[in-house]
């Protein structure tokens, strides 16, 4: 089921209750972040930047806040608002270049991806500000998410032929050292649920695939058309992936939502 607009539409992402969604758009003329329900219906507006591309929301795990990107300079940056609006602020004691945040499921602390170390790796500080902490050491690590348990953070590992051979990965959520628990994992287009991971085989016309946290394999669960554009995420019921894909026009992509794919 497309949720359409004829402009670029991307990273959504279900809130914690699975009663609205957050995704980024260039709709209005300039980049934002926009919410509605998970209907599709009452979408409004939550940033008003004015011209810097803003991409991948995440809500904190009460609903209240979201973190998300932004390049006011060129660079990444992390940016916090409320999901009801206002000023967005930067996320204390972060730097430029430093994105793709997520939340622990806690609230406590806040993952990002930086290459502060010389070479980019996750690293995560606490929600009100702090020094940051390096979380992974190899390869070139991000787009964090932590475990329902919080005892883990799932990430993906690029190699050097981004495009195909990029791999997923877990780490104890205090650091340490990485597991590889997969490959052919298409770059930040993954979600992670209570029992395992969704994820593309590619970019284009991919299977749906899951990595079941109990057997500890991965099954192909279903197939998409099209494109893909960034992002997927799957509602907390898990009856519902939603993804971002091309149009046929330029500079046009839609959110998809498939029911019942499993």
């Amino acid at each position: 089921m497309p949720m359409s607009s004829t402009r670029l539409d991307h990273t959504p992402m279900y809130s914690p209750d699975g009663k609205r969604i957050a995704f980024a758009s260039n709709r209005s003329g300039s980049h934002e972040l926009w919410v509605c329900d998970a209907d599709g219906s009452n979408v409004r507006k939550l940033t008003s930047s004015g011209g810097p591309y803003v991409a991948n929301p995440v809500w904190s795990p009460d609903g209240r806040r979201i973190a998300f990107d932004a390049r006011p300079g060129g660079n990444s940056e992390i940016y916090i608002i409320s999901a009801d609006g206002g000023k967005p602020e930067r996320l204390r004691d972060t730097q430029s270049k430093d994105g793709l945040a997520s939340w622990s499921r806690d609230g406590k602390w806040i993952y990002f991806d930086s290459d502060r170390s010389g070479k980019t790796q996750l690293w995560k500080v606490s929600a009100g500000g702090g020094e940051p902490v390096q979380i992974t050491k190899q390869g070139c690590a991000g787009d964090a998410v932590e475990t329902p348990d919080g005892k883990f953070v799932y990430y993906s590992l690029a190699a050097q032929d981004y495009e195909k051979n990029t791999e997923l990965w877990r780490v104890p959520a205090e650091g340490g050292e990485g597991t590889r628990i997969t490959g052919g994992v298409c770059p930040q287009v993954f979600a992670l649920v209570n029992s395992g991971v969704y994820f593309f085989s590619g970019w284009e016309n991919p299977s749906v695939q899951r990595y079941d946290f109990a057997t500890r394999k991965v099954e192909t669960v279903g197939k998409v058309q099209g494109h893909l554009a960034w992002g997927l995420t799957v509602s907390p019921d898990s009856r519902y992936l939603l993804y971002s894909v091309y149009g046929s026009e330029q500079g046009q992509s839609n959110l998809m939502m498939v029911e019942k794919f499993r």
